[in-house]
């Protein structure tokens, strides 16, 4: 067989036959391969496609059972891969077959809002477009990465300090929004903080909800898409309530307290 480990042949390895005995040979394909032909040599041999086929010995043969291989393009979400064999291109998720030793390129077209990452399978590379030279079974799967924005609505630009972590990178108001590049597969670890004070005193901020591909103040997560997360916040003032002279009363609230602004509160 052609190539070693493609498949099998019945009969199989070396076999004496009386002259003239007429001998049926057959081919059997291992998985990730397809027979293709037989190649013989010798004055009664059969070189062709029919499988089986009956041969006539009447002088030596040689019987080689030739088996294409198979080639499989796929793709993940965000894109799209395509293989070129021969002039003829093949489509994601197609399976088809080449002779040993054929060059196959494989191309990886990433979607808006994605990139490519690298190809995944039987030979991993972030190679595009990628050529291989096939001597097995081959798969290659097209992973693309993709865009998240990060950002925080109902901050001032008085907001002072951290608002956002993102992958242990620490993000001011200033410069938000901020958009990364996430790795299909990828984990993405964020946090906005709460609360954030203001440069004017008496002022600051509470995160009351995220909206987007995540709705936590802090997680780490796996997106599986491009898009958008968001942090909103509701601006707070500081009451603060005292007497005069000191120890000549009580108040209700007492001491310092935070409200959202607009609260109706009682004294």
């Amino acid at each position: 067989v052609y190539p070693s480990g493609a498949g099998s042949t019945s009969p199989s390895g070396s076999s004496w036959y009386n002259a003239g005995t007429q001998v049926q040979i057959s081919a059997t394909a291992n998985s990730g391969y397809q027979f293709a032909s037989w190649s013989g040599s010798g004055s009664s041999s059969y070189t062709g496609t029919s499988n089986p086929v009956t041969i006539t010995m009447n002088s030596p043969v040689n019987e080689t059972a030739i088996f294409n291989i198979e080639v499989i393009v796929q793709n993940a979400f965000g894109g799209s891969a395509s293989a070129s064999y021969n002039g003829q291109t093949y489509y994601s998720n197609t399976t088809f077959v080449v002779p040993y030793g054929s060059q196959v390129t494989f191309t990886a077209s990433a979607n808006q809002g994605y990139f490519f990452d690298k190809w995944v399978g039987t030979q991993s590379s972030t190679s595009n477009p990628l050529t291989l030279t096939i001597t097995q079974p081959t798969t290659e799967i097209a992973e693309f990465g993709f865009y998240i924005t990060f950002s925080a609505s109902g901050l001032g630009s008085n907001a002072q300090g951290t608002v956002l972590s993102v992958n242990g990178q620490s993000y001011t108001y200033s410069q938000l929004p901020v958009t990364i590049a996430v790795n299909y597969g990828q984990s993405v670890s964020y946090s906005f903080n709460s609360p954030i004070y203001a440069s004017t005193n008496g002022v600051r901020y509470a995160w009351i909800s995220t909206t987007g591909l995540d709705n936590k103040q802090s997680d780490t997560f796996t997106p599986t898409q491009s898009g958008y997360i968001t942090g909103n916040y509701v601006t707070q003032y500081a009451l603060i309530m005292s007497v005069y002279p000191s120890g000549a009363g009580s108040t209700s609230p007492s001491g310092s307290s935070w409200y959202n602004a607009g609260t109706q509160v009682q004294i």
